[in-house]
């Protein structure tokens, strides 16, 4: 254990790429969703780093980072049960198998908006605590002229 936390110190990236579990389900998820062609794969993750980057992914503090990490693996989701939907019911099938996928593919959709949802009202919060930061440093600095009688 002692070489392992040594090599963690001296290669972070064995911990942070290894040890990033969502990272590696959604790698899954992508490997096993569209096993047929490395062409759709490249695709679809290409399209999800776009779609962090216009959350805007690398510009936002660690908690948001976290927030659209979970949307983009609650968008691969739906897109994947949108598929998995589409090729069971756009099909003979019975009623209760409809249902199945139906409920399956409205859970997903539900999940999806609310991680979205969540992020908003992070951002909102975290807005207003800049927002209200700067109003404190500002009656600060007025307090301070005051004071000196500047």
């Amino acid at each position: 254990l002692e070489l392992l936390e040594e090599a963690f110190n001296l290669v972070p990236a064995l911990y942070q790429t290894n040890g990033n579990i969502q990272k590696q389900i959604f790698n899954d998820i992508i490997n096993i969703a569209f096993s047929h062609t490395a062409f759709f794969r490249e695709a679809v993750k290409k399209h999800i780093a776009e779609m962090k980057t216009k959350l805007g992914y690398e510009t936002s503090t660690f908690v948001e980072q976290m927030l659209i990490d979970e949307i983009a693996m609650r968008y691969l989701r739906l897109q994947v049960m949108e598929s998995q939907h589409k090729n069971e019911t756009y099909q003979s099938h019975t009623f209760a198998k409809g249902m199945y996928y139906d409920r399956r593919l409205e859970m997903a959709h539900k999940r999806f908006l609310k991680s979205m949802e969540t992020l908003a009202r992070v951002r909102k919060l975290i807005a207003a605590t800049q927002a209200k930061g700067a109003e404190m440093f500002k009656n600060l600095v007025e307090a301070d002229k005051t004071v000196k009688g500047d």
